[in-house]
């Protein structure tokens, strides 16, 4: 059977990761991208599948290989990258401030940052040491000084997801470099953003989508190994009891839960 638990690595802010594929249009081929504490290179892959040239770096050692292994404000990048991807890294991180200016000096000047944390919630665990909002977020990438006055929000399931060009601010005023749909009353705005600036909300709609029949994962993993290469595919889950989505990683020949 396919290890599918929870200390099996998730495919997270799929839809950040779509998004980002709908804005090059293709056009990936040239696009050098750092994903950062990248882990088991779900992400990696996805991107390297899609042509963009990826770094991946993390604090442990693992597959697929790393450019640095350590703590990353010790990283010194040899280039700057066109697209800082940072997936359900930065709850993990005490100081995320510094850690975000670290992000933006990895990143080119108008290149994008791409960030996605889980949504605050009251159930803790030692290992998340910040909760989050798309609005707090927000706030975070300004102060580290971007200006977020186009960035991209999204709040879904367990990903809340903001990409943002990099340019920065040059001024204090931190209202100002809100997007500008967001009303500010007295200083004060919403920070429970669902949706800003955003195109993709849906898996189906936007890759050749796969429907692994087999009522077994045993099977499903036979049916995918005749794709070829990675995708996303709906099939049974590990208790056959429901179909849900899967990132099938060719690399591994593995099946990711999509979440």
């Amino acid at each position: 059977m396919i290890d599918t638990s929870t200390d099996h690595p998730r495919f997270r802010a799929t839809y950040a990761a779509l998004e980002l594929l709908e804005m090059y249009s293709g056009h990936t081929e040239n696009i050098h991208m750092l994903d950062v504490g990248g882990g088991n290179g779900v992400h990696t892959h996805f991107f390297r599948q899609h042509g963009f040239q990826v770094d991946l770096v993390d604090i442990v050692q693992g597959k697929p290989d790393r450019v640095f292994v350590g703590n990353f404000p010790d990283f010194t990048p040899a280039k700057r990258y066109d697209v800082v991807w940072a997936s359900h890294v930065l709850e993990h991180i005490l100081d995320p401030g510094s850690f975000i200016r670290h992000l933006l000096h990895c990143a080119k000047e108008d290149g994008w940052l791409c960030v996605t944390v889980p949504p605050a919630k009251q159930e803790m665990t030692f290992g998340h040491v910040t909760q989050w909002s798309a609005g707090l977020l927000l706030i975070n990438l300004i102060k580290a000084g971007l200006d977020c006055r186009e960035a991209k929000i999204l709040t879904h399931g367990y990903n809340v997801s903001i990409l943002t060009p990099v340019k920065f601010r040059t001024n204090t005023i931190y209202t100002s470099w809100l997007p500008p749909d967001i009303p500010i009353k007295q200083g004060y705005f919403d920070g429970d953003i669902e949706s800003l600036n955003w195109q993709t909300t849906t898996i189906a709609n936007h890759l050749r989508l796969k429907v692994a029949h087999s009522d077994s994962f045993s099977e499903t993993l036979k049916e995918l190994r005749g794709m070829g290469s990675s995708g996303f595919v709906l099939c049974m889950d590990e208790l056959g009891e429901m179909r849900r989505f899967h990132w099938y990683d060719a690399a591994f020949e593995r099946l990711v839960v999509v979440a």
